[in-house]
C-alpha cells in the first residue's frame, strides 16, 4: 500500500495540530455560507454539527467523523455558530447525518462518490489512473493525477485505500500490458534464451551476468579507464535494448531498471515470464546508458584537465619570451631610427640593418621568435601548445 503521505490525498486527524493561519483562511464561514445554514438549520447545534460537516467537507474533498475533526477546528465554528465552548459535538441521528451532507454535496454541487453509470466517480478515477499509467509508474504521482482529475471535475473523493487498491489494479493493468508486448518483441527476435543466461552463475563465474548489470560503472578517472572500457565492451557486445523499448516512456523504464536492480535473482524468478524479461532489458539498456554517460564524463574531465595543463604552459611561454618580445621592439624601434636618419642613403641604412639583423642571430632566428610570439599571442594559443607539446 502506498503511503498516504507521499500523496496529496487530503487527510485530518483529531491529535493534528492546526495553523491559526489555516483556521482562518480554511475553516472561517463566509457570508454566504452563514446565510445558507441560518436559513435552511434549524437549532444552533445542528448549525454548529453542519458547519463541521461542512467546512471539512470543503478542504478534504469527502466526510470525516465529528470525532476526527482536531479540537482547533471545533473551538474555531463554535465562536461562529455561537454554541457554547464546552459542547461535545456529535449526531443523535443517523438521518440527520445523511441528510446533512446530502444538502451539503447539493450546496457544493459535488456529486457523491457512490453514484452509479457510466459517469461515476469510480469510472472517472479509474480512466484517470489508466491514463496516467501510461507514463508514470509511482503510484504515489499517479493518486496525485487521480486526485486532481475528482476535484476538478467535482466529485467526491473516496475513502484513501479505495484510491489505493483502484490505482494499483490500473497500474499492474497497464504494466502487464507492456510487459506482453517487448516480451513478444524479444520472442521474435530469438532474445528469450540469451536472456535466461543472464540468471545463471557460470562454472568459472562468482556470480551471474545480472549481478554484473546491477553494478554501478566505476567512477569516471582515468585509474578506472581501461575498466569503464571492458565492461562498456561487454554490456554493447549485449546489442542495442533501445528498439525493444519503445513504447515505454523514459519515467516507467527508469523505474523498471532500479525495481530490477532491488531483485536479487530468486526474485526475478518468482515473477511472471514477461516482467522478468522487459526488467532485464530495461536494467541492461539503462547499465548501457550509465556506463557511456561515466565514459562521457571522463572524456570531458580529460580534456578539460589538458586544456588546463596547456593553459599554464602558454602562460608560461608568454612569460618567457616576454624580453624577447622587448627585443624585438627595441630592433623594430633601431631599424626605424636608421631609416629616419639615412632615408636617402640606402646603401648606409642596407649596412647598418643587416648588421643589427645579425646581432639578433640572423634573419632565419628572427623569423622564428617572430612566428612563435605570434601563436603563443594568438587565441588559438593553447591548441598551439598542445601542438608544440605533443599531447597527443
Amino acid at each position: 500500500m502506498t503511503s498516504i503521505e507521499r500523496t496529496a490525498y487530503p487527510y485530518i486527524s483529531a491529535s493534528k495540530s492546526i495553523s491559526q493561519k489555516i483556521l482562518e483562511t480554511c475553516y472561517t464561514l463566509i457570508e454566504e455560507e452563514l446565510a445558507y445554514i441560518n436559513k435552511y438549520i434549524r437549532g444552533n447545534k445542528l448549525r454548529f454539527y453542519f458547519a463541521i460537516q461542512l467546512k471539512a467537507f470543503q478542504n478534504l474533498g469527502y466526510f470525516v467523523g465529528i470525532s476526527d475533526v482536531p479540537q482547533a477546528i471545533l473551538n474555531h465554528l463554535k465562536k461562529q455558530t455561537g454554541v457554547p465552548h464546552n459542547l461535545k459535538p456529535g449526531y443523535e441521528h443517523q438521518k440527520t447525518l445523511s441528510r446533512h451532507r446530502i444538502s451539503i454535496r447539493n450546496y457544493l454541487k459535488v456529486t457523491p462518490w457512490s453514484r452509479q453509470g457510466n459517469n461515476s466517480g469510480q469510472r472517472i478515477a479509474l480512466q484517470a489512473a489508466y491514463n496516467a499509467s501510461q507514463t508514470m509508474n509511482n503510484p504515489a504521482d499517479i493518486i496525485n493525477i487521480v486526485i486532481e482529475d475528482l476535484i476538478a471535475k467535482h466529485f467526491e473523493l473516496p475513502a484513501y485505500n479505495t484510491l489505493d487498491r483502484l490505482v494499483q489494479h490500473a497500474r499492474a493493468t497497464v504494466n502487464r500490458g507492456i510487459f506482453h508486448k517487448v516480451t513478444h518483441i524479444l520472442k521474435n527476435k530469438d532474445l528469450l534464451k540469451i536472456l535466461d543466461q543472464f540468471l545463471i552463475t557460470k562454472d568459472n563465474e562468482s556470480y551471474s551476468d545480472y549481478q554484473k548489470l546491477k553494478q554501478s560503472p566505476k567512477a569516471p578517472t582515468i585509474t578506472n579507464f581501461k575498466e569503464l572500457i571492458r565492461h562498456h565492451s561487454w554490456l554493447m557486445s549485449l546489442g542495442d535494448m533501445k528498439p525493444y523499448l519503445q513504447e515505454i516512456t523514459k519515467v516507467k523504464l527508469k523505474q523498471f531498471a532500479e525495481e530490477a536492480r532491488s531483485l536479487d535473482v530468486s526474485n526475478l524468478r518468482d515473477l511472471s515470464d514477461a516482467k522478468k524479461y522487459t526488467l532485464i532489458v530495461c536494467l541492461i539498456y539503462q547499465a548501457q546508458q550509465l556506463t557511456k554517460d561515466a565514459l562521457a564524463t571522463l572524456f570531458c574531465k580529460t580534456l578539460s584537465s589538458i586544456h588546463k595543463r596547456a593553459k599554464r604552459e602558454l602562460d608560461e611561454l608568454r612569460r618567457q619570451f616576454a624580453d624577447k618580445t622587448q627585443d624585438l621592439a627595441y630592433l623594430m624601434l633601431e631599424m626605424v631610427g636608421d631609416f629616419k636618419d639615412y632615408a636617402s642613403k640606402p646603401k648606409i641604412f642596407t649596412s647598418h640593418f643587416k648588421e643589427k639583423l645579425e646581432a639578433q642571430g640572423g634573419v632565419e632566428q628572427i623569423m622564428d621568435i617572430c612566428q612563435t610570439i605570434i601563436a603563443y599571442n594568438s587565441k588559438n594559443g593553447c591548441d598551439t601548445v598542445l601542438e608544440i607539446k605533443d599531447y597527443f
